[in-house]
């Protein structure tokens, strides 16, 4: 299998939050995130998210940072789509925050029809594969 690349709904942004984050937090998510991009999911702290349009995964660290992405449309463009990455609101306990979720929403929203149209343009077809 050919590795998958990251692709960030806004690598400045990305890179902004996760800077703020500790190092060895940072480096844990990467280590992770390089198992997704070989095509496996990460043993620990990595858990499918319900509710969306289309199947997405969160990574989490003890301490509150969260990362959100998608396999689904790695068949047709090779890609793993990094949707968002945040702090959890402790005080939230375990649901997610309401402006996190609606964040994510309207990404997913606008992936959801970036691929609809590329399917549409090239002809190919992929199911989702929610896991």
């Amino acid at each position: 299998m050919q590795e998958r690349q990251l692709e960030f709904w806004d690598e400045s942004e990305w890179k902004e939050i996760t800077s703020r984050w500790p190092r060895a937090v940072s480096m844990g998510f990467a280590t992770r995130l390089r198992v997704v991009q070989q095509g496996g999911f990460p043993p620990s702290r990595d858990k499918p998210l319900r509710g969306f349009d289309v199947s997405l995964r969160e990574m989490w660290h003890r301490d509150g940072q969260r990362i959100v992405y998608t396999v689904d449309y790695c068949a047709l463009t090779n890609r793993v789509y990094v949707l968002d990455a945040f702090d959890k609101d402790s005080r939230a306990g375990r649901k997610m925050r309401t402006s996190d979720k609606e964040r994510i929403k309207a990404r997913v929203k606008m992936l959801k029809r970036e691929m609809d149209q590329l399917k549409t343009s090239t002809g190919i077809y992929v199911r989702n594969n929610h896991h």
